[in-house]
């Protein structure tokens, strides 16, 4: 919400307020991203006498401020490689009412040596920062412009055991249908039309993993989330059981009829012929195979919840119910390789689960479902309810409707129209 305070004109979220002027990046797409990042934080941290957060792009210092003001045991730093983003950060923690504050400069030894302030302002390149502070933050904070992939061994040296690495990805064009830049930026191979919003996720923790690696960590994901043009994914960093890289990550093979075949780690033999369609499937990845949400977590900020943020509310009911396998299939896609017209959702997923599949929506499609059953079976119920052969239903025992776990989903109210913003990325603000 932007207001005017006698000259001078000011932003407002929630109970943060920042000064506006020429230079001031301020996106409203953003502030999902700033909300889940709020309560997850909170969650994963509540039994702490006190954490330390690192706003590693604060730009106006809005979420950092945010992380002040709403988690209480939250001691924050606020960096930017900007001086006059720094400025900026100075003014706007004084502006509201934070006067336990400390100013470091690019002095970055005396980071260590501080009597930790509340709020903490640097001004420093971050993967400088994170580098000299090595095992110093629970939780980092990254939001860049574009992609997080640079940020990501700097971050892993800079975050405390079972710490939360919280990393944005606005290049989300990249990670779903650009297969040369994803290659170079990720170390991932991808297929253009595959599980294009969800394919980013498993790419950024696959990498994730593999560089925690290097330092005897492993990664346990909290919430990875595919919103509007960009990707929130959220991190626990174990440091110990590297090894589990090993089986969290997979090659998959892809086929153009949407056939999938997991090809694990230390697999000696491959077929690349497609067992729906006999084309030679194409081999992408790695990716990471594992869940992508930690249910506990999910509940727990569910549970705290007063109702307010619909679309935040909504988005973590859907997170809830997804299950883990790799992946969703796009329902009008489906039917459109197989020339047929396209089936309700509910139809699909109700003729799936009485066949004995798990079926759940997913937050990264609204028309698509995530379920463990082939490709066969899920183009056999597509072609049988195009048709609508009754008695050729009942001879395979397919039934479209009356399953008890399915009309349990649809009785959720998920805010399905909250789901995607409208709203897209903003230029960079003038340099000032």
């Amino acid at each position: 919400m932007e207001s005017k305070d006698g000259a001078r004109e000011t932003i407002s979220e929630e109970s943060t307020v920042i000064t506006k002027n020429e230079w001031t990046f301020f996106n409203p797409a953003q502030k999902f991203n700033r909300d889940i990042s709020i309560e997850v934080v909170k969650e994963c941290f509540k039994d702490r006498a006190s954490i330390r957060v690192l706003d590693a792009m604060s730009a106006t210092g809005l979420r950092g401020i945010r992380y002040l003001k709403e988690i209480g045991n939250s001691i924050v730093y606020l960096n930017d490689i900007s001086q006059s983003s720094v400025d900026t950060i100075r003014s706007n923690v004084l502006l509201n009412g934070i006067e336990d504050a400390e100013y470091f400069g690019s002095d970055l030894q005396g980071i260590k040596e501080s009597g930790n302030a509340r709020a903490n302002v640097v001004k420093s390149d971050c993967n400088v920062l994170m580098t000299s502070l090595p095992c110093f933050f629970d939780v980092i904070d990254i939001d860049p412009f574009g992609s997080c992939s640079e940020y990501i061994d700097s971050a892993l040296r800079a975050i405390r055991h079972k710490g939360i690495l919280c990393l944005t990805a606005t290049d989300k064009g990249v990670l779903c249908s650009n297969e040369r830049k994803c290659l170079i930026k990720y170390s991932t191979s991808i297929m253009k039309g595959m599980g294009m919003n969800e394919v980013p996720l498993r790419t950024i923790v696959s990498l994730v993993s593999r560089q925690a690696s290097k330092f005897d960590c492993s990664v346990e994901p909290v919430m990875s989330l595919s919103i509007d043009f960009y990707v929130r994914i959220f991190l626990r960093i174990v440091r110990r059981n590297p090894r589990s890289v090993v089986e969290r990550n997979s090659h998959v093979l892809m086929c153009v009829c949407h056939n999938l075949a997991e090809i694990r780690n230390g697999q000696r033999e491959i077929d690349n012929r497609c067992s729906n369609c006999s084309r030679r499937m194409r081999l992408c990845g790695p990716f990471w195979n594992g869940p992508l949400h930690d249910v506990k977590v999910v509940q727990g900020v569910l549970g705290g919840m007063n109702g307010g943020n619909k679309r935040l509310l909504g988005i973590l009911r859907y997170l809830e119910q997804e299950i883990p396998t790799m992946f969703y299939y796009e329902i009008p896609r489906l039917c459109s390789l197989l020339g047929i017209s396209t089936i309700k959702q509910s139809r699909l997923m109700h003729a799936l689960a009485n066949m004995g599949y798990q079926v759940s929506y997913t937050h990264s499609e609204l028309n698509a479902i995530k379920t463990n059953a082939p490709i066969a079976s899920i183009n056999k119920v597509l072609i049988l309810s195009g048709a609508g052969d009754q008695e050729r239903m009942e001879e395979l025992g397919v039934e479209f409707n009356g399953n008890e776990g399915v009309k349990a989903l649809e009785s959720i109210e998920f805010f399905k129209g909250l789901l995607k913003s409208g709203m897209g990325p903003l230029p960079l603000p003038r340099k000032h």
